[in-house]
Formats: C-alpha cells, structure tokens, sequence
C-alpha cells in the first residue's frame, strides 16, 4: 500500500495545475475558454464564438483549413445562419485540459438517425485560441 502512495502523491501534485478542483476556471484558461466558447455556441452567438480566437487563428476541420477571424467568422456564419435554435445542441461526453490544451468529446442528436460524434481540440495562447482540430464521425450516414 505504501508503494501505491509513492505513486499516486507525486502523480496528484503534477496534475494540480491541470485540475480545477471545485473552483471556477481562472479567466483566459483552456477550460474558461472552452466553456464561453461552447456556450456561445449553443446560443448561435457568432460574434461570442469569433471573439474566442486570436486574429490569426486556424480551424482544421473536414471542411478543410480556415485561417484569420474574417474567414472564421464566416465559417461560423455558415453554420449558425438558420434560425436561433435550429441546431441541435452538444452534449460533452469528456473533456480535457492542460495549461494550454482544451479536448473535447461530444454527441449530437444521439439516439436519432442524424447523430453525429466529434471531437475538437483547442491551442489557447494568451487566452485565445490559436488552433482549432475538428474531427466529425456521423453514426448514421446517409442511405444511398
């Protein structure tokens, strides 16, 4: 048992600055950042999600790569531009952070025949994101 103690203590100080115990994230970290950015998503609020990434930000996603706010705006635009509500909202299945790294996992729709899973990956430097992965997986895909 004293052994498991050697292990696990030295391991739970590593990760101390990785985990936020109970406590609000601080502003500008990976899980704060994440977290605005999920709930501007969810409202279809472009200018939340936008203001969330540096000016040269780049989003890498099956659509392929979008680089600079004004790009990502319109990206963005694309996606919430039917009417508020028209989106079916995500729910975080895991997630992930480190000092600069934000990962999530998610499902949409689960259970319908338009579900889909994803995950995304953030690059926050100087509390804004600076790289975006979006990775997408329909459970259902379309009949032929």
């Amino acid at each position: 048992m004293r052994g498991t103690f050697k292990i696990i203590v030295p391991l739970l100080i590593a990760a101390a600055p990785f985990v936020a115990w109970g406590a609000s994230p601080p502003p500008g970290s990976p899980e704060q950042i994440v977290a605005h950015h999920m709930d501007a998503a969810a409202k279809g609020d472009v200018d939340g999600i936008v203001a969330d990434y540096a000016d040269n930000a780049v989003v890498i996603s099956p659509a392929g790569k979008t680089r600079g706010k004004a790009d990502i705006r319109k990206m963005f635009a694309g996606i919430f531009g039917g009417p508020p509500g028209s989106r079916a909202p995500m729910d975080i299945n895991q997630q992930y952070y480190t000092r600069d790294i934000g990962y999530i996992a998610w499902v949409q729709n689960a259970g319908k025949p338009e579900e889909l899973h994803g995950s995304d990956t953030f690059v926050i430097r100087k509390g804004k994101i600076v790289a975006q992965t979006v990775a997408l997986v329909p459970m259902h895909p379309p009949a032929k």
